[in-house]
């Protein structure tokens, strides 16, 4: 848990909670994107499968008791909004607080860095093959990008151009959201900070998407890396 010294005691303060990557890394990109408020990190060994199994049972108690925690440790009285962000295997955590609908009224706005993975909807039929993502592991999102597509929620999704072998990747789930909201997409190719290559943008409502050049770990931990801009360019209105 992350407080900074501008955190005042007894007010009603924003808090973020973020699911994987080094603590040191996320509160560094916390005081670099100059959010307001706290900043909780859940950093769990293993893969998607522990933010699952965290997050499976009472997802809103679950989340309750971290932002309890965090207001606690604050001394504040409230939690004025919730972030929620998440970076490569966190997003297990999210699609279960997505699953639980008191949980998901808790979250204001979510900040998806390079994360969001599926299962395949069938079997690949042929070793190129590529079948399109399950909608059921993402039906949480879908709802949530809609809802930010009206203006209801917050919502940003990064990805980059890794394929991983027999799943879904962050750049095809990233596609599906695109489609169920009927975001309009533009292709570009510009030089970001850190060494990034933008290669595609799109924005309806409050949910934007931003697709990245790169197939390899060092372009997949860039997103990480990158955190205080997606907490920067999540559409405000």
């Amino acid at each position: 848990m992350f407080v900074p010294v501008n955190a005042v005691s007894g007010a009603s303060v924003a808090v973020t909670v973020h699911l994987h990557g080094a603590p040191s890394t996320v509160a560094e990109n916390f005081v670099r994107s100059r959010r307001a408020g706290i900043v909780v990190v859940l950093t769990l060994p293993g893969l998607s499968a522990v933010y699952t199994r965290h997050f499976a049972t009472d997802p809103a108690k679950r989340l309750n008791e971290i932002i309890d925690g965090a207001l606690a440790a604050a001394r504040a009285d409230s939690a004025e909004s919730v972030w929620l962000s998440s970076f490569s295997a966190g997003f297990g955590g999210v699609r279960e607080l997505l699953r639980d609908p008191a949980a998901t009224r808790r979250i204001d706005t979510l900040v998806l860095a390079d994360t969001l993975y599926a299962g395949f909807e069938r079997p690949p039929t042929r070793p190129d093959e590529r079948p399109e993502p399950d909608r059921a592991n993402l039906a949480g999102f879908v709802r949530f990008a809609k809802e930010a597509a009206t203006g209801q929620k917050g919502m940003l999704t990064t990805w980059c151009d890794l394929l991983p072998d027999g799943y879904s990747a962050t750049r095809e789930t990233g596609a599906l959201l695109r489609a169920e909201t009927r975001s309009p997409v533009e292709m570009v190719s510009e030089a970001w900070p850190d060494g990034m290559t933008l290669t595609s943008r799109s924005r309806i409502g409050r949910f934007a998407t931003l697709g990245f050049a790169g197939d390899d770990g060092p372009a997949h931990l860039a997103h990480l890396r990158g955190l205080w801009g997606w907490y920067r360019l999540v559409p405000r209105a």
